[in-house]
């Protein structure tokens, strides 16, 4: 059974670094949850202006308001099948600032697009669509598309698009996480780096 993600890159899947590829691999068939945990280098961004947007965001599991270095975070990936019948991808993130702060999303394979839909959010009305490049260094590079409220594309003033940039350093055996979203207006709503590395676990 191939990936959502083996699905939308097609021959350029095996050019994945190996540890992207058991990542990235991972199926309902698969029966097993990819569980990271490392050390956000820095978490930045946030114009003044967005910082309302950025507070209603934290209970929606959308954006958050704090800001810092050297944050510990955990990182879960579980592929399942939905009630629809469609394989999904589960990105649960968590940022263990005073306060825990949650940045989720659920992938699915578009059949008509070709291509990947992400759905924001503990509501997923918030979606975009993505595309994936494969790097020189076998890492991965995810771009979404400007960012639709269900059916509707935001505003510029509100809306953002995500670069997500990930690759595997065989000399420390870590995954690197690079991750910025922007807005039109105000630049860098937030973004993070860091490292971490993956446990898999056996699930029913």
């Amino acid at each position: 059974m191939k990936s959502i993600y083996e699905k939308a890159l097609g021959k350029d899947y095996d050019n994945l670094h190996p540890a992207l590829q058991k990542k990235f691999g991972l199926t309902s068939d698969s029966k097993k949850i990819a569980i990271g945990t490392g050390i956000m280098k820095r978490i930045w961004g946030g114009n003044i202006l967005m910082k309302p947007i950025l507070r209603i965001g934290v209970t929606k599991h959308l954006t958050f308001p704090e800001r810092g270095e050297h944050i510990p975070f955990t990182l879960e990936n579980v592929a399942y099948e939905n009630d629809r019948g469609e394989e999904c991808f589960d990105w649960i993130r968590q940022f263990n600032f005073n306060k825990p702060r949650n940045f989720d999303a659920t992938m699915t394979y578009n059949m008509k697009k070709k291509n990947i839909t992400d759905y924001l959010g503990l509501d997923q009305d918030f979606i975009s669509d993505i595309s994936l490049q494969v790097l020189d260094n076998g890492g991965i590079k995810i771009t979404s598309s400007p960012i639709r409220y269900k059916r509707v594309t935001l505003p510029k003033a509100i809306n953002g698009q995500a670069e997500v940039i990930e690759w595997y350093d065989d000399s420390t055996e870590q995954f690197h996480i690079f991750v910025e979203v922007k807005n039109h207006y105000f630049g860098t709503i937030f973004g993070y780096e860091g490292t971490f590395s993956i446990q898999y676990k056996t699930i029913k």
